[in-house]
């Protein structure tokens, strides 16, 4: 009787579902970010993926366009624009979606290797600044901030995301982990402005983002 006791207790046990341990939010989020990258359909941009949508804690977003940055002729890295698809299927323009306090993102992949970490800092600041009309000194703090995403050696391959999210901010991520989260629309108006603003640091690839 014991025996069977035993038996029936340790079938019983076996037969629970098993209950994944909780992750923080952020963490969660971004693992579930790359696994539906990597499992979702996707466009093959030369050998690098743009998936066709990503996942958020709220609605996915969708790729609107996708091109690819280019400059003295070699390919530098490909950018995909990523909007709530009800923003995506309206076409709004290239300043609404610099200005709306709305979910977007834009996702890089370095299409080159060897690229110097010193000398992308100094493009992005020049890009940012050009973009915006000037330097920018009540954004400067931010800017720098957000740079050191690229403070480690960037490789081929590597995946930028800046993701943002009205209340929290710009979210950026290397390779699916969190560098930083840098708060304020205004921060991401002047950085989203590099790509889609009137002065885009490539009007190429501006076109293309926006589908054009």
């Amino acid at each position: 009787m014991l025996e069977q006791h035993k038996h029936s207790t340790l079938t019983e046990i076996e037969s629970l579902p098993m209950r994944p341990p909780k992750l923080t939010s952020k963490l969660s989020y971004f693992l579930t970010l790359l696994l539906s990258c990597c499992s979702a359909s996707a466009v093959n941009v030369m050998g690098f993926e743009q998936p066709e949508s990503i996942p958020t804690e709220s609605k996915a977003l969708h790729l609107k366009g996708h091109g690819i940055r280019t400059k003295w002729l070699m390919n530098i890295y490909t950018a995909g624009l990523y909007l709530e698809k009800d923003i995506t299927e309206i076409n709004k323009d290239a300043q609404w979606l610099v200005h709306a306090d709305s979910p977007m993102a834009i996702r890089l992949v370095v299409m080159r290797d060897n690229l110097d970490s010193q000398r992308i800092m100094a493009s992005t600041r020049q890009g940012f600044e050009s973009s915006n009309g000037g330097p920018q000194p009540q954004l400067q703090d931010k800017l720098e901030q957000m740079l050191t995403m690229y403070q480690e050696k960037v490789n081929k391959g590597d995946v930028f995301v800046l993701h943002y999210q009205p209340n929290t901010g710009l979210v950026i991520s290397k390779n699916g982990e969190i560098s930083n989260t840098i708060t304020g629309l205004s921060f991401k108006q002047a950085v989203f402005n590099i790509w889609l603003g009137d002065k885009p640091i490539q009007r190429r690839l501006k076109q293309q983002l926006l589908d054009q």
